[in-house]
């Protein structure tokens, strides 16, 4: 004879390991749902963002239809040379201030003056290291070519793009805040134009 299994709702909620379960359940099915929706939600900015440009405007809508054909009729024509040489030319001088560190660091009878060597190349090493990971970045999500420089005191992105849209700006900021632990206030983003 076959057995009728009858499900009996009272009798489920009253044990305690299905209610158990069933929590564990819930919580995870909300997590993975906030996991999913933070994932794919880039807030337009954590806060002040420092904008060297008169040129920002807020992205149109309507803009993202044109917007494959229309990107490169924004720019003018450019081989990124400027900023090839920029880049250059700050690798340069950076190079040439590690070879003075190094000369101090090697020649030195002071050890003070050899620690404040070692600390400054340091700290500069780092910041080359950050810059580099924060273009990277920004390369990796297809945004425009970016220059970071990294000072004491401010990270300045100049920006090769004419036109500044501000969820590219809040974009970037996110990116370079990630990279280099710095706040928004002090991240200055400027169109090379």
């Amino acid at each position: 004879m076959k057995k009728k299994v009858k499900f009996d709702i009272k009798g489920f909620f009253n044990k305690k390991e299905n209610i158990a379960i069933m929590a564990v359940a819930v919580v995870f099915c909300a997590g993975l749902v906030i996991t999913n929706v933070k994932a794919n939600n880039i807030p337009l900015h954590d806060g002040d963002v420092l904008v060297d440009s008169k040129n920002v405007t807020q992205e149109d809508p309507s803009d993202k239809d044109n917007n494959a054909a229309g990107d490169d009729a924004d720019q003018p024509a450019s081989d990124g040379s400027s900023f090839s040489e920029k880049r250059a030319n700050l690798e340069l001088q950076r190079n040439d201030l590690i070879a003075k560190y190094d000369d101090t660091i090697k020649n030195s009878t002071n050890d003070a003056e050899k620690k404040n060597a070692v600390q400054k190349k340091e700290k500069l090493t780092e910041y080359m290291e950050q810059e580099v990971a924060a273009e990277n970045k920004i390369k990796a999500k297809n945004l425009p070519d970016c220059l970071v420089i990294i000072s004491d005191s401010t990270v300045t992105v100049t920006v090769d793009e004419q036109n500044l849209k501000q969820n590219m700006v809040a974009k970037i900021c996110n990116i370079v805040m990630e990279e280099t632990q710095r706040t928004a206030d002090k991240i200055v983003i400027q169109s090379s134009y």
